[in-house]
């Protein structure tokens, strides 16, 4: 075929099947018609339905399933008298739309509602569920309310819903929330020890150590003013995760896996890394957190609590972890008697 004045040097040509296709400036084609592509049979030519608006850089020929087509590739804005895609294909892509109907046609027919029965119930449901305050929320974090859902639920690292601490008859009434002095909640020099089961721990003989409820909530140990909302605002909070089951897992993971599930009820800032920390013979690990406490300052000025959060792996896989908390301005003059806490726990 003579392709003079067909052709040029940016000018592109594809053959498919018995049909060659060019793209470019048809100017020896004779036809206005060949808008920068046509189509050459061996005889003839013919013009592709409405063509481009420039030359096409680029031409393929591809079979997505439904067919070949012709992919034109350009800084063309339009091909087949329409918008091309970043990759077009010639004359247009309709015969995808045909093949994606044709798949399609068969599927059975989705109808939806905008009523029902159930949504009904659920609604219904929904609307006795009860509204926590903000203040409801920390006490029921810093009391282990949540913890213990979440473990009776199924969800969290105590997925048995158990704890490791056994349980008490009947619960201590909640004190008001109010200012502390702090002479009010200092410590005794005199150490007693408390039988905790899987844990041994001295305290201060005038902080009173408080069983839970429920398996899956607290062992307290705290001044009876340090109490506040049914949580703590002075002392300390231990309990027990049971680790993922026939899997091993590190103290990093499980501690950094427990703080996760006490930020989604609490508002808990991460002050320090993990650091490794001696209990009871084994190697735990030591985290500073930061929180609002429950106790205002003496202003009456919501202040920010001091969270000392110890963990220790247990035998089994499982970890005891225990919190010893403070307001902040207050946590330094506690801090000795919490390591000298720390350093009394034995493991069984």
């Amino acid at each position: 075929m003579d392709t003079s004045g067909i052709l040029r040097s940016k000018d592109c040509a594809r053959t498919s099947g018995p049909a060659l296709f060019i793209s470019g400036y048809l100017n020896a084609v004779g036809e206005p018609s060949f808008h920068w592509i046509g189509r050459w049979n061996g005889s003839t030519w013919s013009p592709l339905a409405e063509g481009l608006d420039s030359i096409a850089e680029a031409l393929c020929v591809f079979d997505d399933g439904s067919g070949p087509a012709l992919y034109a590739g350009g800084t063309f804005h339009q091909a087949g008298g329409a918008p091309p895609e970043l990759f077009s294909s010639h004359p247009n892509p309709g015969n995808r739309q045909e093949a994606i109907a044709k798949q399609i046609a068969d599927w059975p027919p989705t109808t939806y509602v905008d009523n029902s029965q159930s949504f009904t119930q659920t609604k219904q449901h929904a609307s006795k569920v009860k509204l926590y305050t903000g203040q409801e929320i920390e006490a029921g974090a810093k009391s282990g309310q949540w913890a213990s859902m979440n473990a009776k639920n199924g969800a969290g690292l105590n997925s048995a819903g158990m704890s490791a601490f056994p349980t008490r008859g009947s619960a201590s009434a909640s004190l008001p929330v109010s200012a502390v002095s702090l002479r009010n909640i200092l410590p005794s020099d005199h150490m007693v020890s408390a039988n905790l089961g899987p844990v041994k721990i001295q305290h201060p003989e005038n902080w009173a150590v408080t069983l839970p409820e429920q398996k899956g909530q607290f062992v307290t140990i705290a001044p009876a003013e340090g109490l506040a909302g049914g949580g703590v605002g002075y002392g300390v909070l231990l309990n027990g995760a049971a680790g993922p089951r026939g899997q091993q897992v590190s103290i990093d993971d499980m501690t950094m896996a427990l703080i996760k599930q006490i930020q989604e009820s609490n508002e808990l800032e991460l002050v320090s890394k993990p650091e490794p920390l001696t209990v009871g013979g084994r190697q735990g690990r030591g985290t500073f957190l930061r929180s609002p406490s429950p106790f205002p300052d003496a202003q009456g000025q919501p202040q920010v609590e001091r969270d000392w959060l110890v963990t220790v792996p247990q035998s089994d896989g499982s970890m005891i972890f225990m919190i010893f908390v403070a307001p902040e301005p207050d946590f330094n003059h506690l801090k000795p008697t919490f390591e000298a806490m720390v350093k009394s726990v034995q493991l069984r």
